[in-house]
């Protein structure tokens, strides 16, 4: 009753002012939730439309100031909006709810069918990451969501958009909500749409550092490339975190037209026509090459200053974000520093997966005997370091994004040509081992979505990598004749070679935790240390030091089995990670 009321009411406004439909909607929408709070009454279906669907009428500034005051008293009079750890209300719109994360562990998914020694048999090939970190990273992540809904986003956008692109604004609606960032789209009435996009809190850990990077690195390639990136109108941190304002591109990602119909991920669809294929991966193959020209004389992060780009901090990677949210891994534990040496990244990298295993207290082992695995594992992946650099000692490093596939890959569908590429958080100069490498997007999935046995997975992947490798071969040959691309910089003779030396499989397991386990005992082992016989064959292949150090960890790994959720220590309390 409460809300036909309302609606009755602001209808009135809208005819007798002749007050734009836009503004009867941000009034409609701020005090419809001070009466869903007050008087107890349900969410507004109306407020779950679009605001961009809202067409726009001359504005008046007096209205404008109205609405504006509407916000401020409303969010006084709504403090239930601010509880940060609060439970979801049932039926909460789902526009504002975050996609499933790539990998969950199998503890939050319980009552998925899931047996016991299946899930114990899973968890010796791999290392599940801590439950309970990522269901408490999870409930400020949906915590933070709900308070920014509940606070206009769309107006917050305007704001934003306006102080880094004047302008009149006419509309803001929801865009895209991805792992990462939600994004708003702002419509301006004097020219071409804008995306202010907000780091988003318990998904990402470090966000300021994020987005300073991810503003240096689209700066640095709209600059010094050919590739098409969002232009960066400006930058800051407002109340609910850092932001970004950047030009808004067209256009459908590239996954979309590759991917399987029937599938909800993205998997390459078996049936797609070589034609079809081959151009998306050449489209890929020259957006590589482009990426690959530009060299770098350390390892770390885009910084820019008056004198122009350069390396300016420690490389913030995909797997570190994935430690911190689901490992609960404390920041001090990771690099603070740029590397000279792509032998020293390497070392830093294989200490990372030795600190996840002795840090993460729940879910890392399940018996003693699979604690001395992995363990052993980690330890000899630390010795191998030492060899991985010697056939390209002195290559200059190149610049990489972790997150670099084809759905961040937009295309004009009516231009038929790629409108630009997006989401280059994660980006930063790396070893050229990381590039020399066979991409790993080639059937669309991410690495934590493969098969659970990985020769499967090189069955339907080995087609794939053989016909991309002819299509960027083909795309270097067509660029040496037009003098755009040196015989030395060719990628496809590395490639091809990275698969056959097992390259490919070193530097998945550098950057992947997740996986490390797996590929490692699969792919790597046998090429460095001979045929397997025992684990304690491989155990006296360990230094003085490093056995020393298995037996105090078996022993602390089998105390931390029995932790429960009280003795959890939240390195990453809401405190910490409104000013991270």
């Amino acid at each position: 009753m409460h809300e036909l009321a309302f609606f009755c009411f602001i209808l009135f406004v809208y005819r007798s002012t002749r007050l734009s439909a836009w503004y009867c909607y941000l009034i409609f929408q701020h005090w419809g939730y001070y009466l869903q709070h007050s008087l107890g009454s349900a969410p507004f279906t109306f407020h779950a439309v679009p605001s961009c669907l809202f067409h726009h009428l001359p504005t008046r500034r007096i209205w404008a100031f109205v609405i504006q005051v509407s916000g401020w008293i409303c969010s006084i009079l709504v403090p239930a909006q601010l509880d940060w750890m609060s439970e979801p209300a049932s039926g909460e719109d789902k526009k504002f709810q975050y996609p499933t994360p790539a990998r969950i562990s199998p503890r939050i998914l319980a009552g998925t069918g899931m047996s016991k020694s299946e899930s114990e048999t899973q968890n010796e090939k791999t290392m599940e990451f801590d439950y309970l970190a990522e269901k408490k990273q999870e409930q400020k992540a949906t915590a933070w969501l709900r308070l920014l809904s509940s606070r206009s986003p769309e107006i917050l956008s305007m704001h934003l958009a306006k102080k880094h692109r004047p302008g009149e604004t006419v509309s803001a609606c929801l865009w895209k909500s991805g792992a990462f960032n939600i994004c708003y789209r702002v419509r301006y009435d004097d020219g071409p749409d804008v995306i202010v996009r907000f780091a988003a809190l318990g998904r990402t850990i470090l966000r300021r550092e994020k987005v300073q990077n991810e503003v240096a690195t689209m700066k640095y390639i709209r600059n010094t490339t050919s590739i098409t990136v969002p232009e960066v109108l400006g930058s800051g941190i407002c109340w609910a975190g850092p932001y970004i304002v950047m030009s808004f591109l067209e256009g459908v990602p590239l996954s979309q037209l590759l991917k399987d119909p029937s599938i909800g991920k993205p998997v390459l669809n078996p049936q797609i026509r070589d034609r079809s294929l081959k151009r998306a991966y050449h489209e890929m193959a020259a957006l590589i090459l482009e990426l690959s020209k530009h060299e770098f004389d350390s390892i770390g992060a885009l910084g820019e200053n008056e004198r122009g780009f350069f390396i300016a901090r420690r490389p913030l990677t995909f797997n570190m974000n994935e430690l911190m949210v689901s490992a609960n891994i404390p920041e001090e534990v990771f690099p603070s520093h740029t590397f000279r040496s792509a032998t020293g990244y390497f070392k830093a990298l294989a200490m990372q997966h030795l600190y996840h295993l002795r840090l993460q207290k729940r879910g890392a082992v399940i018996s003693e005997e699979d604690c001395r695995k992995k363990f052993t594992a980690r330890c000899l992946f630390l010795n191998i370091t030492n060899k991985l650099c010697a056939e390209h000692p002195q290559e200059p490093f190149r610049l990489y994004c972790d997150d670099f596939r084809p759905s961040n890959v937009l295309i004009d569908l009516d231009a038929s040509r790629i409108s630009g590429v997006i989401d280059w958080e994660f980006t930063y100069a790396a070893p050229a081992e990381f590039t020399y490498v066979a991409p790993w997007w080639l059937l669309l999935q991410s690495p934590e979505d493969w098969e659970a046995d990985l020769s499967q997975f090189l069955v339907r992947y080995l087609p794939r990598f053989n016909a991309f490798l002819k299509v960027l071969s083909r795309h270097e040959k067509e660029l040496i004749e037009q003098q755009l691309l040196s015989e030395s910089q060719r990628l496809s003779p590395r490639m091809e070679h990275s698969m056959e030396t097992g390259l490919f499989w070193v530097c998945l397991a550098a950057r992947y935790s997740s996986m490390f386990d797996e590929i490692y005992w699969t792919f790597i082992d046998h090429r460095y240390y001979g045929s397997f016989t025992s684990l304690d064959d491989r155990i006296q292949l360990l230094d003085e030091e490093q056995q020393q150090e298995l037996n105090e960890l078996v022993r602390l790994k089998t105390g931390q089995c029995t932790e429960d959720e009280e003795s959890f220590d939240d390195h990453y309390p809401i405190d910490k990670l409104l000013v991270l």
